[in-house]
């Protein structure tokens, strides 16, 4: 031990050995162990370049490499979290760090860390605090740039066609802390809105995992994701951002767990995006941006007041939700194919009220491309004692399918809101009307007729649905007898 150890004390401070040696680290007080090394983390030969001071010293013209066990922390490189500093630079000192070595996880530490410039963080990396209460980055002053930016190369955007992006299998992940923006306290000015300002930003890449993380007060997203493959988001808290709490645009494979988007100008905007399931989200109050100039002949994507919305989008989930407080709770535009079960439902009734009287929607279904949707096994709820499952069809949607447990519900929408199949029926396109089914009284409504849920279509010899194409039964309830549509003519089956 003698011949590998030869230790003398030159001061209180400090211990060198022939191969370690042992220095106060100035920004923690702790005392680091340094093992002299002559490569690099990559097996490359250590030169001065490669030195950054705090995993990697040079002293006495030798090459030393900190010893440590687990995370990286952010105070190693001079962050100091107490609400005051600026440590913006000590934190991308950090992170620079994870753009030589990909794979390495960070520790936040406790504290509030002021941050005023975007932090360009390294993919395939994770950054962990020890608690969405305990670890904050605020952004203090900026209403124009995103907190975090996720990037291969910090000094260039993404490339989605890059391998390094794609052919990997490790997640770039995030959890247990807080990023607040410049409104963090509530005060968001909704007449500001800025598309880039977000908590994170995430575009071009593959795999990213984000779990307990609070994200609050930014003029324009709380989370933005574009053109990013395989998304996990589980017990996400996402609350006063002006534009929406999360949109994902051209994006696949997002899969989201026990996430709250409360009190945003949108709560989740899904753009050109597919193959998607929330479960068990809370969407509430959603009306950050709302003002009572609303006018519903704007562009959807523009409207303020949504819970969810999926635009472009398709192969989708919606299940086991909360949604309370919004015009529109769930809006489908353009978007196909998506499946709404087991949700509770209770639409906002303040605007429906004197002197807006702006109608309030549980579904809204818009466009020729918004078709062969499923909503079922819902829950719905007005404030007070009256029923309302208000929904909106533009008479372009077809093929979506309403399924109620309660009669009350199946009644309240195919009686009280007729106009629906009229619009319909008035530009001879019944056949694209929705179809409304009730388990509760075993009935359904088809092309704007209550028929029995196993029954047939029916009724009078001039009735004959001007649809109908060759296969198409009918109950004539002039003659009780069924027909059948062949070619152009309809034939009395024996």
């Amino acid at each position: 031990l003698e011949n590998k150890l030869k230790l003398k004390y030159n001061n209180a401070l400090e211990t060198e050995a022939v191969d370690i040696i042992q220095r106060v680290d100035q920004n923690t007080g702790e005392n680091v162990n340094y093992r002299e090394t002559t490569t690099w983390h990559d097996g490359s030969v250590l030169d001065d370049e490669k030195i950054d001071g705090v995993i990697y010293k040079k002293i006495n013209d030798k090459y030393y490499k900190r010893q440590y066990e687990g995370a990286i922390q952010l105070k190693w490189f001079g962050a100091v979290g107490d609400g005051v500093t600026d440590d913006t630079e000590a934190i991308q000192k950090a992170f620079d760090f994870g753009y030589i070595n990909h794979n390495a996880t960070f520790e936040i530490g406790h504290g509030i860390f002021n941050v005023t410039n975007t932090l360009y963080f390294p993919t395939r990396c994770g950054l962990k605090g020890s608690g969405m209460n305990e670890s904050v980055f605020r952004m203090t002053n900026r209403t124009d740039v995103s907190t975090i930016d996720i990037r291969e190369d910090k000094n260039a955007p993404n490339n989605i066609s890059d391998p390094s992006l794609t052919n990997n299998t490790i997640y770039t992940k995030f959890s247990d802390f807080s990023i607040f923006g410049a409104n963090w306290n509530g005060a968001v000015n909704t007449e500001a809105y800025e598309e880039t300002s977000c908590g994170i930003f995430v575009s071009n890449m593959v795999k990213i995992d984000f779990e307990r993380l609070t994200i609050r007060g930014f003029a324009g997203h709380g989370i933005l994701i574009d053109k990013v493959y395989y998304i996990k988001l589980n017990n996400l808290f996402i609350e006063w951002n002006a534009i929406s709490g999360l949109k994902v645009a051209n994006s696949t494979s997002v899969q989201s767990v026990n996430c709250e988007f409360r009190v945003n100008g949108k709560g989740v905007i899904l753009y050109q995006t597919y193959a998607w399931s929330f479960v068990n989200p809370l969407i509430e109050s959603n009306v950050l941006s709302f003002r009572p100039a609303y006018e519903y002949g704007q562009s959807p994507y523009d409207r303020t007041s949504i819970g969810f919305l999926a635009f472009e989008s398709w192969g989708g989930q919606i299940s086991g939700g909360f949604f309370e407080d919004q015009l529109i709770s769930i809006f489908l535009h353009y978007s196909y194919n998506i499946d709404v079960n087991g949700n509770f439902i209770c639409n906002n009734s303040t605007w429906q009220q004197p002197p807006n009287y702006i109608p309030s929607y549980a579904i809204y279904f818009m466009g020729n491309g918004c078709h062969s949707n499923t909503i079922r096994n819902n829950s719905f709820l007005a404030y007070g004692t009256e029923v309302d499952v208000r929904m909106y069809f533009d008479v372009n949607t077809y093929g979506n399918t309403i399924e109620f447990n309660k009669k009350e519900h199946f009644d309240w929408l195919t009686q009280g809101q007729a106009w629906i199949w009229n619009e319909y029926k008035t530009n001879d396109i019944l056949e694209r009307s929705p179809k409304v089914i009730c388990h509760e009284s075993n009935e359904q409504f088809l092309y704007g007729k209550k028929i029995p849920l196993n029954g047939m279509y029916y009724g009078s010899s001039t009735e004959r649905p001007a649809f109908a194409t060759t296969g198409f039964q009918y109950l004539n309830t002039d003659t009780s007898k069924v027909e059948v549509k062949i070619g152009t003519s309809w034939i009395e089956l024996n």
